[in-house]
């Protein structure tokens, strides 16, 4: 598919599905924020406070390591109706400078291959294009066609999720 641009509310969200494989996909995501990107970084590397921000987040155990890495175990809810849930381990590879963060699956169940990633391009105008890119190859258990009707409905939640959880953060900042 080419790309598409959603409503939701009011506002206007960039989406796109494309097709690498037979059952890989990237699905890549985009909505302009207004708050400064460092808002935008601490709401999204606020890694243990996550399930409060993203709602198809169930729970998440974050381990902080000496080195600096941090790894995730991660639940998600892919269909409550189907009672889907994901669990993976992640990989994080945080860059403030670049403003990139990358998260890759490197165990659980759900997805065969899942890295998932954030970019922030400030605007100029104090607003922040917050980006969300993901290539994943979901377990064969999970028919494709609700995998992805369920990706194209939770991407944009989870971008408005984080908009507003960043919004909030700028505003009680600037109180």
């Amino acid at each position: 598919m080419g790309p598409e641009r959603l409503r939701d509310g009011g506002t206007w969200i960039d989406y796109q599905m494309e097709s690498l494989h037979l059952t890989k996909r990237r699905v890549s995501g985009g909505i302009v924020v207004e708050a400064p990107a460092q808002d935008i970084w601490d709401v999204l590397t606020a890694y243990e406070q996550l399930p409060e921000v993203v709602p198809n987040i169930l729970s998440n155990v974050v381990t902080r390591h000496a080195n600096g890495a941090v790894t995730i175990e991660q639940s998600s809810l892919i269909s409550r109706r189907l009672n889907l849930v994901t669990e993976m381990t992640l990989d994080v590879q945080a860059d403030e400078d670049k403003r990139s963060l990358v998260l890759t699956r490197t165990s659980g169940h759900g997805f065969l291959e899942f890295v998932g990633s954030y970019t922030l391009k400030a605007q100029g105008n104090g607003a922040t294009y917050l980006q969300y890119m993901v290539e994943m190859v979901p377990c064969p258990i999970f028919p494709m066609p609700i995998v992805e009707t369920k990706i194209r409905k939770e991407v944009p939640k989870m971008l408005l999720a984080v908009r507003d959880a960043a919004r909030k953060r700028s505003s009680s900042r600037e109180q």
